[in-house]
């Protein structure tokens, strides 16, 4: 997709950041790919501030939100960043436009992308989205391939029986499908979710391939990986941990998040709906980052079935034309050691006080 080898073609390779301190005390920079940073967002976020999950490892990590997953993927590879969670097809036309960049650990085992209509519309299926408007944060939003993919899984061209129109992920969004500006929207959970909390409902469009996505990884440089893979552990380990807590006290984290970044609190209902509806942004996220056969299975997994499927994605839609690349593109080899921790301690950590 031309879209996003225009991004890639303009990065310069630097020095990893992290090279220039000290080891035990490393300062990293971590990237969202998103500059709303959301309730579900916490366990990358507030969490890692309070209890501080990544201070306890010893980590010093600065967290910044970029607009989409192709720009953070840029920001990494030069040097600018250390990590960042980004989707897997992101990785793979970064690495065909020869980006070291690596995947080693699954910080969402399932999709977080939605493509999603107004429950009012005649739109049923994705077959009836030709000749609609889709809505898109950016161009450089991961939800962008998946909803072409989509598209054209139903036997439609995406770039000629549906139009896409940039609206951005927040009020602007939802203001142009009640406008009817677009038809359908193409985001994520904890986007559908804060609509959803401002009274709107929705249906979800979606093809069989779906459900087999892989949603977000972590992803650094393939040098960071193999000179500093204590770092990665630690950083890693404490995703866990913090999904772990935020899975066990939802409320704790939400109103720890709102503390935090109170632009994320919403400004209108009673507290006790405001609790409500936050908790249910916050689950729509943490929900698919739950390992329910853990340690069985360890959290960070990064299942090569499903990631088989998602990389079939990107070859389908074009997005990424080069399999030589796959090989190579993810480890689960530090798994056993991100996993390590008591769960225990974890949840008898507290939040900081206001």
């Amino acid at each position: 997709m031309r879209c996003l080898g225009q991004v890639f073609a303009a990065v310069m390779l630097l020095t990893a950041s992290v090279a220039a301190h000290a080891d035990d005390a490393p300062s990293l920079k971590f990237l969202l790919t998103t500059t709303s940073i959301e309730p579900g967002h916490a366990t990358i976020s507030s969490l890692q501030q309070s209890p501080g999950f990544w201070k306890q490892q010893g980590l010093n990590v600065q967290t910044f939100g970029v607009e989409g997953s192709s720009l953070a993927v840029q920001q990494v590879a030069s040097g600018n960043a250390d990590f960042a969670s980004v989707g897997p097809e992101i990785l793979l036309a970064a690495r065909e436009h020869k980006l070291p960049l690596v995947a080693f650990y699954a910080i969402v085992p399932h999709t977080i992308f939605r493509l999603m209509v107004p429950v009012a519309t005649k739109i049923e299926t994705a077959a009836d989205l030709k000749g609609a408007t889709i809505g898109i944060p950016a161009t450089a939003s991961a939800s962008y391939p998946f909803s072409r993919a989509i598209v054209q899984a139903a036997g439609l061209n995406p770039d000629k029986d549906v139009s896409w129109l940039t609206v951005g992920a927040g009020a602007q969004a939802a203001l142009a499908l009640q406008r009817g500006q677009i038809q359908a929207m193409a985001g994520w959970d904890t986007m559908q979710a804060s609509f959803e909390n401002r009274g709107m409902a929705f249906r979800d469009i979606t093809e069989p391939f779906v459900p087999e996505l892989i949603g977000q990884v972590l992803v650094t440089r393939e040098d960071m990986l193999a000179k500093h893979p204590d770092i990665a552990i630690k950083l890693a380990r404490g995703i866990a941990e913090a999904t772990m807590y935020a899975l066990a006290y939802p409320e704790a984290t939400l109103k720890n998040h709102w503390r935090l970044y109170p632009q994320s609190k919403p400004r209108q209902g009673s507290e006790e709906e405001m609790v409500k509806a936050g908790i249910a942004e916050l689950n729509s996220r943490v929900a698919v980052m739950q390992v329910a056969d853990w340690p069985r299975t360890p959290y960070g997994f990064i299942d090569p079935a499903s990631f088989a499927t998602t990389a079939e994605m990107t070859y389908h839609d074009g997005q990424v034309t080069d399999r030589s690349i796959l090989p190579g593109a993810y480890t689960n080899a530090l798994n056993a050691e991100i996993n390590h921790f008591d769960r225990a301690a974890v949840l008898d950590q507290k939040i900081a006080a206001p």
